[in-house]
């Protein structure tokens, strides 16, 4: 009887240690799989960059990280395994390099780069705040300015004019009245593809002449060709 009872744990534990080992190969076999996966979105990732689709590459490489660190949780699960050390899978600090190569890239592609050319003209010379205006709300949403074309994600450029619109006299008062035309075009600068030409017209008014018109005109425009911009650059 004890004879029959040793048999059966006997059987029992090597039933259980094959189990295992069979296991642990399958789960090596899937990090493999899962590692060659990873490493087949790098060039996938490095092209997206080189054609200036910044925002799919950062989409690809937030997905790619999600699946490295399954990744990692499987090779903790292989390793508490029997047998786990004689399982053939690629190396985990290969994979670790990985993983901090596309951190590194997602830090960079965190912002985009903007150059922007801005020529306001307001009847006696050059109304440069516009300019200041619009950078400073585009700033809000990571976006970096750059001094050269060659190194923008975007190229933008505006260019608005104003025009005498009418003075209206009330009450021994007057009230001055301008409209600025805008054109803003986006170009992207990896492909030197226009993307986005459009016009908007603001009107602004002033009881001190043509010339602060023109001005409130134009702190009135910079929402609309912001938010031209902001939509254009988040793709």
């Amino acid at each position: 009887m004890k004879t029959k009872l040793f048999t059966f744990i006997l059987l029992s534990a090597l039933s259980l240690t094959a189990f295992a080992q069979t296991d642990s190969y399958q789960l090596a076999q899937q990090i493999t799989t899962e590692v060659d996966a990873v490493d087949a979105t790098l060039p996938q990732i490095n092209i997206l960059i080189k054609k200036g689709e910044k925002g799919q590459a950062k989409t690809l490489i937030e997905k790619t990280l999600r699946q490295i660190e399954t990744i990692e949780a499987d090779y903790k699960r292989l390793a508490q395994m029997n047998d786990a050390e004689n399982a053939d899978v690629p190396s985990l600090a290969q994979l670790q390099e990985t993983k901090r190569y596309l951190t590194n890239k997602a830090n960079q592609l965190r912002y985009t780069n903007v150059y922007v050319r801005c020529e306001a003209k307001l009847f006696d010379g050059e109304y440069t705040a516009l300019m200041d205006d619009i950078q400073s709300a585009l700033s809000e949403n990571n976006v970096s300015f750059v001094d050269s074309a060659n190194v923008s994600d975007w190229t933008i450029t505006i260019t608005a004019k104003a025009r005498e619109y009418n003075k209206a006299d009330f009450g021994g008062m007057s009230t001055y009245f301008v409209y600025v035309d805008a054109k803003t075009v986006i170009i992207k600068t990896a492909t030197g593809k226009r993307l986005q030409e459009n016009s908007v017209t603001e009107k602004g008014g002033s009881p001190f002449g043509f010339e602060q018109a023109a001005q409130e005109a134009c702190k009135a425009i910079v929402p609309k060709i912001s938010a031209i911009i902001k939509e254009q650059i988040a793709q």
